[in-house]
């Protein structure tokens, strides 16, 4: 992790913050890209411009360009001492440049600047983005209690069964609209 963002600095890679809503725009670019290649679903722009514009100064959004273009980000929010790590992402030329450390690093130092004590990375993940994460905090990870689920409906049991069918369902379809839409590009430009 610490090679990655020391490198950053030799490979032309340049990292800011987001100040206005051209700069979001570029970010929200990079995240449906994320979205895309990832398969997970995303609100639409005017929830992250709503959150961005409501939250101001407690919004900490890192991002990295190269050759001009935006290429990565994290987005924290900061409530209190805590900044919360709400999301993030690259797109292949940030994949290539391993864009993503030196933006979450930036965005860590940032939220120190601003007052905060604790970052926390939203839980760890049983694949690469908890690696990418432990990173950060090698051999550290604080277990919390978590939240508790009280049903107020009946129905609630059956909503617990059918809302994960339903994920796979919306991914399955979403990635097969992406392999036909891959199908009808290579059929348009053949070389």
């Amino acid at each position: 992790t610490r090679y990655y963002i020391r490198r950053a600095g030799r490979t032309g890679l340049e990292v800011d913050v987001v100040k206005t809503a051209a700069e979001l725009a570029e970010v929200l670019a990079v995240f449906r890209e994320t979205s895309e290649r990832a398969g997970f679903g995303l609100h639409q722009d005017s929830y992250y411009e709503d959150l961005f514009h409501l939250a101001g100064d407690a919004n900490i959004i890192s991002y990295a360009r190269l050759d001009g273009a935006v290429v990565a980000f994290s987005w924290a929010l900061c409530s209190g001492t805590t900044a919360f790590y709400l999301y993030g992402g690259s797109n292949d030329a940030g994949q290539r440049s391993n864009a993503n450390r030196p933006v979450l690093w930036d965005c860590i130092r940032r939220t120190q600047d601003a007052g905060v004590v604790r970052f926390d990375m939203n839980g760890l993940l049983g694949d690469g983005i908890g690696d990418f994460k432990q990173g950060f905090a090698p051999g550290r990870e604080d277990v919390l209690i978590g939240s508790f689920d009280r049903p107020l409906s009946w129905l609630y049991p059956a909503y617990q069964l059918v809302l994960p069918l339903g994920k796979k369902a919306v991914q399955f379809l979403g990635r097969l609209r992406n392999q036909r839409r891959a199908e009808a590009q290579s059929v348009e430009d053949p070389s």
